[in-house]
Formats: structure tokens, sequence, C-alpha cells
């Protein structure tokens, strides 16, 4: 290292070793410098080659050892490895240096559940100091919301969940910093850091933290990416599309897809019978609406499923799906448009009309057999209200 800073490795290897469908146990890389334990490096994708992005803390200048530990699989084939360093002249130091660690539940490992797939950043200044969030995707979310209000809310089962928060100075200093605790609080967070980085567990089957000292699992995701203005969160697993083979694996694997596909049903099937809409809500106020699909043959799906699962508004421009039938295609879709959320006591449904002057229904899409976001459906036989 020819200057102090911050580092990052990148790690290119291939799992040879069973789909996350299949998986008994959580494979990784255990990251040593100059035999100093560091972070653990999760395999998740398996078969193809991946690029896995760490943070490892601050680095003195000079020679250092960095070693890489097998564990938890049979064969891991790593192709390279590489250190970046962060330096005080850099813009991404901040970013990188205050990004948070965290520990593993134990049951996440034993049971390769609730795993942390992506970690991500926002930024604002205002009066001197810059304010950056930091946000984690996990695999799935055992406890909290069920799969089938997670697919009509958000349009995923992956979970998302900002974990830390935290103001900086003009001389890069932390001034406040909050965290995401059980219960959803926000509570100040006084615990140990390593360097700048605070220390985070896992502390709950929804994904909440509590600020921690020790754990047998840390990973340190590389933060630098960030969400582009008026995208909804899931657009960051667009740009990682083998999240969502990860989120189909899980659902698999842990028994919470219909043994046979019904649209008519609530219980969630195969992630690729979804049609996936990205949904305009900043208009809406403190309404709710869904999304509603209508076939050729006159058959109407809704994505709340009619039983007010519901899709808010409150973060903006949300995702949400919509389940059809097994082989549907935008070529079968005779119409596409907002209603509001019908009401579970009275069963009575607002329509179209009282949401679709506030709502507007963007970008929709299918997954392809291999779990892939295809290109946005463009509807030719049908028309889209919004």
């Amino acid at each position: 290292v020819t200057k102090e800073g911050e580092a990052v490795v990148e790690v290119s290897a291939r799992v040879a070793a069973p789909s996350w469908r299949n998986a008994t146990e959580l494979a990784r890389l255990r990251l040593f410098l100059d035999d100093e334990y560091r972070q653990d490096v999760l395999l998740v994708p398996a078969g193809n080659l991946f690029k896995y992005q760490t943070v490892v803390g601050r680095v003195e200048e000079g020679a250092h050892l960095l070693r890489l530990e097998q564990h938890g699989c049979s064969a891991v084939e790593v192709e390279s490895v590489s250190i970046k360093t962060y330096l005080r002249s850099d813009e991404a130091l901040a970013v990188v240096a205050h990004s948070p660690f965290l520990y593993l539940r134990p049951d996440s490992v034993a049971n390769c559940t609730d795993i942390p797939l992506l970690m991500w950043h926002e930024s604002t200044r205002s009066g001197g100091k810059t304010r950056i969030r930091y946000t984690v995707m996990f695999s799935n979310e055992d406890g909290g919301t069920p799969a089938p209000a997670l697919m009509a809310r958000w349009g995923r089962t992956t979970d998302i969940e900002w974990v830390y928060i935290v103001d900086i100075d003009a001389d890069g200093n932390a001034v406040s910093e909050r965290y995401q605790g059980p219960g959803h609080s926000a509570p100040r967070f006084r615990g140990e850091k390593i360097g700048r980085h605070p220390l985070f567990a896992m502390s709950t089957t929804n994904n909440m933290v509590s600020p921690a000292t020790d754990g047998d699992v840390r990973v340190g995701l590389c933060p630098l990416a960030t969400l582009a203005p008026g995208k909804p969160r899931e657009a960051m697993m667009d740009l990682n599309p083998w999240t969502f083979s990860v989120m189909a694996d899980e659902l698999h694997r842990e028994g919470r897809i219909e043994a046979v596909a019904s649209a008519s049903t609530i219980g969630v099937s195969d992630p690729r019978n979804y049609l996936y809409c990205d949904v305009d809500c900043r208009k809406l106020g403190r309404g709710e609406a869904a999304v509603e699909v209508v076939l050729d043959d006159g058959s109407t799906f809704r994505s709340d499923h009619g039983m007010s699962l519901g899709l808010t508004s409150r973060h903006g421009v949300r995702r949400t799906t919509v389940e059809l039938p097994p082989g549907t295609t935008g070529l079968s879709i005779s119409r596409v448009y907002a209603v509001g959320a019908s009401d579970r006591t009275d069963k009575r449904q607002t329509g179209s009309s009282a949401v679709g002057d506030r709502v507007n229904v963007q970008k929709c899409f299918f997954l392809s057999p291999d779990h892939v976001p295809m290109s946005p459906v463009r509807f030719p036989n049908a028309m889209i209200e919004n």
C-alpha cells in the first residue's frame, strides 16, 4: 500500500456448489489482513464467476499479507484478488470509511437465510454537513411482513432496510449517528467501532440491528453504489439481477411457494408469474392504491388480491407486483391501471377514478426463465390508465 487509506478488497470467484435453493451451509471466504480477521465474503451466486467487493477498513502504508480461508463449501475457484485504497483526496472516502459492519444472526448462518446481499448509500448536504444513509438488501426476512404482503407492497420478498445514518462535518468526523433498531426505532448510536466503522448485529428476524462488539461472521459490504433519484429502492435489484434468482431460490427452499400456482389465491407462486410494476404515488397523499390488470378474456387480477395488502405512498415511487396465470405475456393484457385499495371491512372499492389522476403506472416487466428482469413490457393491445 503506497499511502494509508480505507481499503476495499475485490475477489473474483466461482462456487462449484448447489444453487442457493439447495444450499445447506453458507459458503464463504474468511479474509485476514496480517493474520487479523477482517471480514467474511459471502459466496451466494453459484456456478458463475462473480465479483465480491468487501470493505476491510483502514490499511497503513507498507507491505501487508492478505489471506483468504475457505469455509462452508466444498470447492471455490478464486480467479483474482485485488485491493483498492481510498485516500483523503478521494470523494468516495467518507462513504467507504463510515460504512457499517454487520454481524450475522447465528440462525442466518446455520440455515442460509436472511443473508445481506447488497449495501448502498444516499447522501445529502446541508449546513456544511453531509448526511449519509446506508441501506442493506437481505435475501429474505424470516419474521415481519408475510410473503404475499411483501409482493403486494414492495414487489419482492427480499428485505430492504436502512441500517445507519451518519452526519459528517467538513473534517470527516461523525457528529450525529442513528441506526434502525428493533421495532423500526431510530436510536442514537453510541456503540463500538473499528476505526470509523460502526459495529452492528442483525438482532431480529426482520433484520433490524443493534450495536455489537463481537460475533462469528461479519460482513463489510461495499456501499459505493447509490440509488438514482425518482427510482424505487427495488431498482437496485434490477442493477443486480442475480438477486431475483436468490430471492426465488430462498422462497422455494423455505416452502413458501404454492404447490399449484393460482393467480386467484393469496399464496405466493413462482416469481416469474408476476408482472412487476413501478408506480409513482407521490401525489397520492395518505391514501392507498393497487394496480389492476385485465386480460383479453376479461379476467382481472390485482396486486393486493382485493384484500387490502396495500400499496402506500410513503416512499414516493414504489414497486408492486400483480400475480397472473403462468405463461401470461404482454400480448394477452388489455388494460393496466391504478385502483384504490379495497376496504376489508365493508368490501367497498373506490375504483380507478378515485386515484387515477394521482397515481402513475410507470415501467412494467416480467422475469425471464432464468429469473432476470426482461425489457419493459410494451402492451400493444392494452390501455394503460394513469
